[in-house]
């Protein structure tokens, strides 16, 4: 669906043409999870991996002070809430102390 989309700017046009064709899809050079995974462009693992990779990224950027997160299409209610819970209690408080929210200026 990404794909025929245009979603996944790194597919090419070959890559769509051969995701089309069930026979050879399974056999093509095509991107997977892990190569995503690599990448940075998902975050899986212990609470431990995601805050670090986290904090790599706050070292590397240090302007940034939000991330979205979301999940994937198709994910059940019950486990996105399970996920979200749990990003907020085991990776959200490694950050907390980092946020300031500025103070509003006096008029």
């Amino acid at each position: 669906m990404f794909g025929e989309l245009r979603l996944v700017r790194a597919l090419t046009e070959e890559q769509i043409e051969i995701m089309r064709d069930p026979t050879r899809a399974p056999h093509a050079k095509l991107p997977r999870i892990e190569d995503a995974i690599k990448a940075g462009g998902v975050l899986c693992g212990t609470p431990e991996q995601i805050i670090e990779h986290l904090k790599g990224l706050e070292q590397r950027y240090p302007g940034l002070d939000r991330v979205s997160v979301s999940l994937s299409v198709g994910v059940p209610k019950a486990l996105c809430v399970e996920q979200l819970e749990r990003f907020a209690t085991e990776i959200m408080p490694a950050f907390r102390t980092a946020a300031k929210t500025p103070e509003p200026a006096l008029a």
